[in-house]
């Protein structure tokens, strides 16, 4: 299986950090973190999310997040 994360999420997800950490650098670190590693599921319950017919037959499976991360197994 393979984690993508779009261009727009790891954008978003800098943008995010950097707003955050103006305030305070050790939440904006593990909000980042917690963000980031929610994903790790994908890698043991391939079947969460939703289903993109785009992706087939390529994959057996394919899922878009709302984070913006593709899974393809």
């Amino acid at each position: 299986m393979e984690l993508k994360w779009t261009s727009k999420t790891l954008s978003d997800l800098s943008r995010l950090y950097e707003f955050l950490s103006s305030v305070n650098k050790g939440a904006a670190t593990r909000t980042i973190q917690s963000l980031t590693g929610a994903p790790i599921n994908l890698l043991t319950h391939p079947r969460i999310g939703e289903r993109l017919e785009e992706f087939e037959p390529r994959a057996e499976s394919a899922f878009s997040l709302s984070c913006g991360l593709i899974c393809n197994t």
